[in-house]
C-alpha cells in the first residue's frame, strides 16, 4: 500500500471511490450524492484549502481523504477531515499515519480508529 496527494486529474477515479463505498453503506441514492460531492470536490483540488490524500493496492485507489480548509476567527488552521476506504480492506490501515504532500512544508499526523464491519 502507498500514499499519495492526488490532484484534480484523479477526479472520476475519487468519485468511483465515494460513490462505491457510500453505495454499500447506505444505499444507491447516497451513494450518487456522496459521489457527486467527491467529484466537486476533487474539481476544486488546490493543494492549499482543498487537499486530497489516496491510498493505492497496486494500480487500485482504496481509500481517499480529503483535507478541506475551515475559516473561523481564531489563529489557526482548522481543517474538515473527509476520509473513505472501501469496506473489504478497511481492517488494513493502521491507527496513525503520517502523510506529507511533496512540496509542502506541513505533515499532517492523522489518527483514526480502524472500524471491522
Amino acid at each position: 500500500m502507498h500514499y499519495m496527494a492526488l490532484d484534480k486529474s484523479k477526479q472520476a477515479e475519487i468519485e468511483n471511490l465515494f460513490s462505491s463505498v457510500f453505495t454499500v453503506s447506505e444505499g444507491e441514492e447516497e451513494g450518487r450524492s456522496i459521489g457527486r460531492l467527491a467529484s466537486a470536490l476533487s474539481k476544486n483540488i488546490d493543494g492549499q484549502e482543498i487537499i486530497c490524500f489516496g491510498a493505492y493496492d497496486g494500480e487500485s485507489l482504496i481509500g481517499a481523504i480529503f483535507f478541506t480548509l475551515l475559516e473561523y476567527n481564531i489563529p489557526a488552521q482548522i481543517f474538515l477531515l473527509s476520509p473513505t476506504v472501501l469496506k473489504d480492506i478497511l481492517s488494513l490501515f493502521i491507527s496513525c499515519s503520517q502523510i506529507s504532500a511533496s512540496g509542502r512544508k506541513q505533515t499532517f499526523s492523522i489518527i483514526y480508529l480502524t472500524l471491522i464491519f
